[in-house]
């Protein structure tokens, strides 16, 4: 199955997902409000009350799902857009790197897109790169605009100066993981974002994975910075 497939699955699925959602609500609804006119001795009233309940509640469901679909259809053009636009930009500016002699040792990314439910269901492109070429002592940093082109900055390891973790926490979530690293450039810093634009609690599994996957850039940089 291919990337387009599996979007086309998982979005055919959230549309049966919101269509088995108001279908369950209408019977809940139904049922309580069923209950409700039997208690209070109106049953008289429980069919056509009922009926008028349903025509209501069908055509409320019926603009919710078609508002729903056309969100979802217009998601899935962005996302088809990015991972196109994402996996173009990728390969011109690996062949660029390869053109100019850069030889990849090491290599890390974030994702700082918004799909971030779609990043493993599709296998997404990250948009921050940071290689590092050991041979030549030598670090490329660029990040994947989706329209025009970005510049791939290339560092020598001596202008790399120290490395900090930011960190941002809003309603008991970290909504910013990321290993900043100062530079002797024009841009001044460089960074790459370590939760890849999701949310986590900082003690939780998926919290502990990110704090190690920084302690492991941070490392790395760090040793650089000593080589350098």
């Amino acid at each position: 199955m291919d990337k387009f497939e599996k979007l086309n699955q998982f979005m055919n699925q959230r549309k049966k997902k919101y269509v088995i959602t108001i279908l369950v609500v209408l019977a809940v609804f139904i049922a309580i409000f069923s209950i409700v006119l039997v208690a209070l001795d109106l049953g008289d009233m429980i069919i056509p009350f009922i009926l008028g309940l349903i025509g209501a509640y069908v055509w409320l469901g019926i603009f919710y799902a078609l508002y729903v679909f056309k969100r979802l259809d217009k998601n899935k053009s962005e996302i088809i857009k990015t991972m196109h636009a994402a996996e173009l930009n990728y390969q011109k500016y690996k062949n660029q790197l390869k053109e100019m002699g850069f030889v990849t040792s090491k290599h890390y990314s974030g994702f700082g897109y918004k799909w971030v439910e779609f990043r493993n269901i599709l296998n997404l492109v990250d948009n921050l790169h940071l290689e590092i070429d050991e041979v030549n002592k030598k670090v490329a940093y660029y990040f994947l605009y989706l329209d025009g082109d970005s510049d791939i900055y290339i560092m020598n390891f001596s202008d790399l100066i120290s490395t900090r973790l930011e960190s941002e926490e809003i309603s008991g979530k970290i909504v910013k993981y990321a290993v900043t690293i100062k530079v002797k450039h024009e841009i001044g810093e460089i960074g790459l974002p370590v939760n890849d634009n999701e949310g986590f609690i900082l003690n939780s599994e998926k919290g502990l994975n990110y704090q190690n996957q920084a302690k492991q850039l941070m490392t790395e940089i760090n040793k650089i910075i000593i080589e350098g």
